[in-house]
């Protein structure tokens, strides 16, 4: 039988302790290693906060893998993560032959993050499309990745993070459908895609194509904010490279993101830079007294 439009599982706050942590013997490879791909010229802030967000959310090793002409931006920045210096084309967004390089630095990589900043060009989608085919680790896949994506098989898991504009592209209709009919469209995405689907919105709802629905209702309008999402899609990242199962790890990430939202509030102002101290508040259990919203 079809699971009923209502039918879902909520995800206490208390998933967050069920998080691995580093321990004793861990090195900066064994506690997580995660490589992001994305950054073209003019979007280098998406990427970079992904990267941090992966930091924060305890993984021991971040590279970014970008076009080469952010370099010199990317290196004044961001300190810790290694920075993998890519082709591009004339607009400085990567073109498919970085592909060789993305998979060389992918061999020390747990999870791969496709997409923050990535921009949008037939070069982009081609490349998007060989990663998914050639990379056989676990993957996420955010905003410019999304442009234009095709099903695919693959057998590691892959993780979708739509709003639902990007979900009404992936499925063919339009912003209110899914606005009306936000657990169906998570389902009917999952099933299309063989992907575990994270919809982003007030409540995140995650569905897998052959498991229930988990919805996190944690949150705050903080996290109405550009960058918000990049933040997230690294959380995600972080906690797949410590081997968590994909539908969990997910959703875990929904609930650590709105949970760090929580912890800055009421704070007028936000951006999406401070969920990051927030967010190692929420994973160290700061904010885990309130039960989510029924």
């Amino acid at each position: 039988m079809r699971p009923r439009e209502h039918e879902h599982a909520l995800v206490p706050a208390s998933a967050l302790l069920e998080v691995p942590r580093k321990q004793t013997q861990s090195t900066k490879y064994t506690a997580g290693s995660v490589l992001v791909v994305g950054g073209s010229r003019g979007l280098t802030g998406a990427p970079m906060l992904t990267s941090l967000a992966a930091f924060r959310a305890d993984a021991g090793y971040v590279a970014l893998a970008a076009p080469e002409s952010t370099l010199p931006i990317l290196e004044t920045t961001l300190l810790e993560v290694v920075k993998r210096p890519l082709p591009e084309d004339s607009s400085g967004r990567l073109l498919p032959r970085a592909s060789d390089a993305i998979l060389a630095a992918a061999e020390k990589a747990d999870a791969v993050a496709i997409g923050p900043g990535l921009g949008r060009s037939d070069g982009t989608v081609e490349l998007v499309r060989i990663l998914l085919e050639q990379l056989d680790l676990p993957v996420v896949l955010d905003a410019d990745a999304l442009w234009e994506l095709e099903p695919f098989a693959r057998a590691a898991p892959t993780v979708l993070t739509p709003h639902s504009g990007e979900l009404a592209r992936l499925l063919g209709v339009e912003s209110r459908e899914i606005d009306a009919h936000r657990l169906d469209a998570a389902r009917r995405a999952a099933s299309r895609f063989g992907a575990i689907v994270l919809l982003k919105g007030a409540d995140t709802i995650v569905a897998s194509p052959r498991e229930g629905v988990l919805v996190a209702t944690y949150g705050t309008p903080a996290l109405a904010t550009a960058g918000s999402g990049d933040v997230l899609t690294g959380i995600v990242a972080a906690f797949l490279a410590k081997g968590m199962d994909a539908r969990l790890a997910a959703g875990t990430a929904a609930v650590a993101h709105g949970v760090a939202a929580e912890l800055i509030d009421p704070q007028p102002g936000a951006i999406a830079s401070d969920l990051l101290p927030a967010l190692q508040r929420a994973l160290a259990g700061h904010g885990l007294q309130r039960a989510p919203l029924q």
